[in-house]
């Protein structure tokens, strides 16, 4: 009896212990970790190995310095006359390639002005044979109508045009029954209607030849399309083209879509180059007079002429000035939308 006593009490104490070690535990977890709960340990995991992987890059990106620091210092690197002669001549033979692939982007950036030019005549020609179709459908509706009132109500004229060709086909007017006048009457009408299904017939000849023009505009402007689409995108050819010149390509071409989704119909865009370091871009709006836009080869715009808002030219050009050595392609863009603006007016 005395032993179960003892070894009921030895379990009240190992119960006690326990207990209080857990409530131990819990005050140092928080204390430890600064979390309110012990389910939240995942996401701090997460951060710390989050802030671990940016120690890391940290420390390489340090490394990697130093080590090209290092190399740079090293004496070995030291550049003698035979390679500076070695360095010259290429950059001459650089100089003179930069050259022709120059001319010859010049050559492609006139030829998508050519096709820019050639598929505006041909969307002109497909308004003004939609038109025409329109016109016919119009025409058509009218002459039904009119078939239509003929035959559903006496209208006096054909009643004229009746009576005039019995009295010539019959001056005497000597007609034996009914049936003969209403036999000539359905006849005239016929001949009437079968005129009317002729010109009907003529219409829908003429349509045809429509929507084939229609077929034959819609051909040319997609091998237009695809033939300006290859000269932008023949990467191989201008690979070793600066980028300055290969951005003034993207702004060239970014120009004639600006103003073709604008509708804005410019007679002509030409660019030309002033000297080795300054470009002329001169865009010919429809009914308005040239605007000229002067700038550097790094997209600096030195001046607009043709716009009368001196105010805004100079906010604009403080502006582009200002932001173009960050986001040449942002260039282009704002450029292209600010001439838009004044042409859409």
């Amino acid at each position: 009896m005395t032993s179960n006593i003892e070894e009921a009490k030895a379990f009240l104490e190992t119960s006690k212990r326990m207990n209080l070690s857990i409530l131990d535990a819990q005050e140092e977890y928080k204390s430890q970790t600064k979390l309110v709960d012990p389910r939240a340990i995942d996401d701090e995991i997460n951060h710390k190995l989050g802030i671990l992987d940016k120690l890391r890059f940290t420390y390489l990106e340090s490394m990697s310095r130093e080590e090209l620091l290092r190399k740079i210092d090293d004496d070995d690197l030291d550049i003698g006359q035979s390679e500076i002669r070695q360095i010259e001549q290429e950059t001459t033979e650089a100089e003179k390639e930069y050259q022709k692939l120059e001319t010859e982007l010049y050559l492609k950036v006139n030829e998508h002005e050519q096709d820019t030019r050639e598929i505006l005549e041909l969307y002109k020609t497909y308004e003004s044979e939609i038109q025409v179709f329109k016109d016919l459908l119009d025409d058509a509706e009218a002459l039904e109508n009119e078939l239509q009132s003929m035959i559903n109500s006496c209208d006096p004229d054909v009643s004229l045009i009746i009576q005039s060709k019995l009295d010539q086909e019959n001056p005497t007017g000597d007609f034996e029954s009914e049936i003969e006048w209403n036999k000539l009457q359905t006849e005239l009408e016929q001949k009437q209607l079968d005129e009317l299904s002729k010109q009907k017939d003529e219409i829908k000849a003429q349509l045809r030849e429509v929507e084939n023009e229609k077929e034959e505009i819609r051909k040319r402007l997609l091998n237009l399309k695809t033939k300006a689409a290859l000269s932008a995108n023949s990467q191989d050819q201008w690979s070793v083209v600066e980028k300055g010149t290969q951005e003034y390509a993207q702004f060239a071409k970014h120009m004639s879509e600006i103003l073709l989704l604008l509708s804005a119909e410019p007679k002509d865009i030409k660019v030309q180059q002033l000297d080795s370091e300054t470009y002329q871009l001169d865009v010919y709006p429809y009914k308005m007079s040239k605007i000229s836009v002067v700038y550097t080869r790094k997209f600096n715009i030195i001046s607009i002429d043709g716009i009368k808002d001196t105010n805004k030219i100079k906010q604009f050009i403080h502006s582009i000035n200002s932001f173009v050595p960050n986001d040449s392609i942002k260039f282009m863009d704002l450029v292209g939308s600010f001439l838009a603006e004044f042409i859409g007016q």
